[in-house]
Parts: structure tokens; sequence; C-alpha cells
């Protein structure tokens, strides 16, 4: 099981963490970020309870247990332990698939426009704020 953050908690603190872990291990660390963006139309709708669904839908594509998912009202990191770039790719890819499925199924469908994002430390970033600006692509 991985273990569940509040939505408040400080993204900063746990990915900054990783990166002290990967750098002392000498090991990758690959962040993906799944923003949404949704639609006046159910902006308001947008319950506690979908962003839970959509959380397990992403905790169900991840296989190991250091692997760290924190939701936010519009966006998700999920961070990566020992990952390489070519391995985020493919779980950003399953991670992709299952939340388009997931927001078909639960009817947000056309309401939601949901970008996805990837960097991997220490390849194409070297701190948080690198890390961070390189997945959301800025």
């Amino acid at each position: 099981t991985l273990p569940r953050y509040p939505e408040d908690q400080n993204a900063r603190e746990y990915i900054e963490d990783a990166i002290n872990d990967a750098l002392k291990a000498g090991m990758h660390l690959s962040l993906i970020v799944a923003t949404f963006e949704y639609s006046d139309k159910i902006k308001t709708e947008i319950s506690t309870e979908v962003l839970v669904e959509l959380e397990k839908t992403i905790i169900d594509q991840l296989h190991k247990g250091k692997d760290l998912v924190l939701r936010y009202t519009n966006e998700f990191f999920i961070i990566l332990q020992d990952c390489s770039k070519n391995s985020a790719l493919i779980v950003q890819g399953r991670i992709e698939q299952a939340i388009r499925s997931c927001c078909s199924k639960i009817h947000l469908g056309e309401n939601v426009k949901i970008s996805f994002g990837a960097a991997t430390y220490p390849d194409e970033a070297n701190s948080y704020q690198e890390l961070i600006n390189k997945a959301k692509q800025i």
C-alpha cells in the first residue's frame, strides 16, 4: 500500500526529501504531474470523493511501495523512487489511460482537460523547482 497525504501537505518537503534520498543512493527520481482544468460547469461540483477516486486510480497504476501520490484540488504529484525517464514515461502512459477511463466512467469526460508532464532527477533537473518546472513544462 502507498501512504496517503492530506491535501495541504507541502509537496516541496516530500520532493526535496526524495531528491536527497536519490542523491544518497545514486538513483534516479522521477516526478509526474497530472494537472486538471475543470470547466465552469463542474468546477463547483468537484468533490473530495471525486478526487479520492482519481487518486485511487493513480495508485492502482503504481507498483513500488516507496512511490508517493500527493493530491491537490487541481493536480496530483506522483513521485517515483528509483525510476528512470523511460520508466517514468511508461508509468505516465498507464496513469493517463487509467485517468481518462475513470473520468469517462464518472462522467467528467468533456468537462475536464488533463495534462501530464514528467521530469527526472538528476538527468533533467537538480532541484525541487527545476523538477517541478520541467514536469509542468514551465
